[in-house]
């Protein structure tokens, strides 16, 4: 049977999308395992990701035939998924998820968006700022804010209505 190889991030942190990570690893690992796959998991740190030699012996210390792609980044940087998926397309080792272009653009909001629209998908008005400029009051309204390079709904609490 195959060998695959669960891969999620490891640090030290209560964020709820981060735990959710954990807890679904376990269920795939748990699917997989009981339909006669041999399973490995490999948690990646900060450390591993800045000495991708050492990443890369630790992958392939588990020989997998692929890899269940879990790892998001970090929850100080998100871009460190990409940079993952760079990792793995450079070792031709066949991994679940998107490609590294994918979640680039989907890593980056004004892009996707920009993306969808060449493509004739209907995408919301909107504007992308640099820099905090004025009064988040003088958008108008309802707004719905977000940061640009951000994964998923990290970063948004609330929309702003702006009672006007």
């Amino acid at each position: 049977m195959a060998k695959v190889l669960v891969v999620t991030a490891k640090e030290e942190t209560e964020r709820s999308d981060v735990l959710d990570v954990l807890r679904c690893r376990n269920s795939v690992v748990d699917a997989l395992s009981s339909n006669g796959y041999d399973v490995g998991i490999l948690e990646i740190t900060k450390e591993d990701i800045n000495h991708l030699n050492r990443l890369e012996a630790k992958i392939l210390r588990h020989d997998p035939d692929c890899i269940f792609n879990l790892f998001e980044g970090f929850s100080d940087d998100s871009t460190k998924e990409v940079s993952f998926a760079i990792f793995l397309e450079s070792l031709k080792i066949p991994f679940t998820g998107n490609g590294s272009m994918a979640l680039y653009a989907s890593l980056d909001k004004f892009l996707a968006k920009k993306l969808l629209a060449m493509e004739g998908v209907p995408v919301p008005q909107g504007v992308y700022l640099k820099h905090a400029v004025g009064n988040v009051i003088d958008l108008p309204c309802p707004a719905f804010i977000k940061p640009r390079f951000e994964d998923g709904s990290v970063g948004i609490d609330e929309s702003f209505t702006g009672n006007k």
